[in-house]
């Protein structure tokens, strides 16, 4: 990753770091999204960080779908 800052690489372990620990909630989850969508649009970035934006933005939309089938199975449990 030598064409990616090093804010945006650490930001991306630090996604998927917090994924992990299950600190992340959908508001969160959504923010953080809608905060990506906008850092491509005003961020001169080169190709490889626009790449990892989005492979950061697919960790946050399947993580976001993962709450969701989880608050799906929980509501059919009770």
């Amino acid at each position: 990753m030598s064409g990616v800052r090093p804010e945006i690489s650490n930001f991306q372990q630090g996604v998927r770091t917090q994924l992990e620990r299950g600190k992340l909630d959908n508001e969160l989850l959504f923010a953080l999204i809608e905060l990506l969508a906008n850092y491509k649009e005003i961020l001169d970035l080169t190709q490889e960080e626009t790449a990892t934006l989005a492979q950061i933005s697919t960790i946050l939309q399947q993580a976001v779908n993962d709450i969701w089938q989880s608050n799906a199975k929980q509501s059919k449990a009770t």
